[in-house]
């Protein structure tokens, strides 16, 4: 797990997702900046162990990997190129969380305004018909203000 930067990696993404959770809850909740170092705290004190999830990538090994696939694995993280890489990931991994928590959190949103609307108008609208793609993803559609006489 040293070879090939598992340990940094998921320290890094735990560290990662405290920063983005304590800035999206200051974000949504200024009045209450005080306690949410509070809130850190305690979920500090609950947060896994790397112990604990080495315990489930193990497991998750054994069921897909030989001994001597994992030994091969070794040799290749030893590599010059991939101890390059593993230093760098819990840089990028740093990068890309605050990134994927806002996608997560734009794609929250939106399907929020869904269920209001279709809460709203029932079987009256079909919500989708207002639908347009959102920058994150442009499968997902996202509703937009209905008009019309019936839209109050």
């Amino acid at each position: 797990m040293e070879v090939n930067g598992t340990r940094n990696t998921v320290l890094a993404m735990q560290q990662n997702l405290e920063n983005s959770i304590k800035m999206n809850l200051i974000q949504q909740h200024p009045q209450n900046a005080k306690n949410i170092n509070k809130y850190i705290e305690f979920m500090d004190k609950k947060m896994p162990t790397f112990e604990d999830i080495l315990k489930i990538i193990i497991q998750i090994y054994k069921n897909y990997l030989t001994v001597d696939e994992i030994q091969e694995l070794n040799k290749f993280y030893s590599t010059e190129v991939m101890q390059k890489m593993v230093a760098k990931t819990p840089l990028m991994m740093q990068e890309f969380a605050p990134k994927m928590v806002d996608m997560i959190n734009s794609l929250q949103t939106e399907i929020m305004e869904y269920i209001r609307h279709e809460e709203k108008y029932g079987e009256k609208e079909d919500a989708s018909k207002n639908a347009v793609t959102t920058p994150h993803n442009p499968d997902f559609k996202t509703l937009q203000p209905a008009s019309g006489p019936d839209v109050q």
